[in-house]
């Protein structure tokens, strides 16, 4: 699924995973980020946003982290993000 946005354009998968996991993938095509953002991406108060406190991400990492899932993010300066959270197979 694909919806256009004002910036760009976000894309939304979902693909089954060889170890039993199904993969969900966001994808935008905005300003990307740095290895060293990425890394400071989770956080508490660290956002990219003038309005941002970071903690939305601080939250959302630790229930992925226990839930024991994982999450990948892909980034390029310039191009975009991605965002993959792997999740068990029912």
């Amino acid at each position: 699924m694909r919806s256009g946005t004002a910036d760009g354009t976000i894309g939304l998968t979902r693909s089954p995973n060889n170890d039993g996991f199904i993969k969900i993938s966001v994808k935008d095509q905005g300003i990307g980020m740095t290895k060293e953002q990425i890394d400071k991406l989770g956080s508490p108060f660290y956002s990219l946003k003038e309005s941002g406190t970071g903690l939305g991400m601080m939250v959302s990492f630790q229930i992925i982290r226990n839930l024991q899932r994982k999450v990948r993010i892909n980034s390029e300066k310039d191009v975009g993000t991605e965002f993959s959270i792997y999740l068990p197979m029912i």
